[in-house]
C-alpha cells in the first residue's frame, strides 16, 4: 500500500501514462490530450483521456517582457503572443504532455507544469523562436534547453516578437548608449 501513496503524490499524468516499462520512461510521463480552453500565452486547460480537466503551464516559458501579471492591459504584442499560442493549440492534429521528474509536477497555483508537444513540435520552442518568450534558466538542466537557447538567439537575430528593435526614443531606459543632455 505505501508505494500507491507516493504514486498518488505525482501529477494525474504519472497515473495514466501507458504502462510502459517504467525503466523506459526515463523518468517522464507522456499523455495524449486535447485543448479545453486556451488561457494565456504559456498556459491552458487540457482534457486527458480520463476525462478529467488539468490546468497546464508550459515548463521552460518565461514571458514576463509581455505579461508582467499584474497589469491588465493587453499591449498589442500580448495579444500577438496569446493568439499565436492559441491558433497553434487550436489548429493542433496531436497534442502531448510530457511531465519531467527533474522539476516540480505543479506550480504554486496547483497547475501541472508540462513539455507541450504539438503534432510533434515542442510548443515553448515554437513561442520562443517567434519572439514571444524567453528560456527559463531555472530549467537549464532539462533536456530541452540548449534548443530553446538556440531559438531565443534565432529571435534576437531575426529581431522578431520582444527582440524587435524600438524605433522610439520615448523610453530613456533604451537609451544605454548617449548620456542624456544636461
Amino acid at each position: 500500500g505505501s508505494e500507491m501513496c507516493i504514486r498518488d503524490r505525482f501529477s494525474p499524468i504519472m497515473s495514466y501514462a501507458e504502462e510502459i516499462d517504467k525503466e523506459e520512461q526515463e523518468k517522464v510521463a507522456e499523455e495524449k490530450v486535447t485543448l479545453e480552453e486556451c488561457v494565456d500565452i504559456n498556459t491552458a486547460k487540457f482534457r486527458t483521456s480520463s476525462n478529467s480537466i488539468i490546468k497546464v503551464r508550459f515548463l521552460a516559458l518565461n514571458i514576463e517582457d509581455i505579461d508582467d501579471g499584474v497589469s491588465s492591459v493587453e499591449t498589442p504584442i500580448l495579444k500577438e503572443a496569446k493568439e499565436y499560442t492559441c491558433t497553434t493549440l487550436t489548429k493542433a492534429k496531436e497534442i502531448k504532455l510530457v511531465t519531467d521528474d527533474n522539476f516540480k509536477e505543479e506550480d504554486v497555483y496547483g497547475r501541472t507544469l508540462a513539455w507541450v508537444f504539438v503534432d510533434d513540435i515542442l510548443i515553448q520552442d515554437s513561442i520562443i523562436k517567434s519572439g514571444y518568450g524567453k528560456v527559463d534558466n531555472l530549467y537549464s538542466n532539462s533536456k530541452y534547453f540548449s534548443s530553446l537557447e538556440e531559438s531565443e538567439k534565432e529571435a534576437k537575430n531575426s529581431q522578431v516578437g520582444i527582440w524587435k528593435k524600438e524605433t522610439t526614443t520615448e523610453n530613456p531606459c533604451l537609451l544605454y548608449t548617449s548620456p542624456s543632455p544636461r
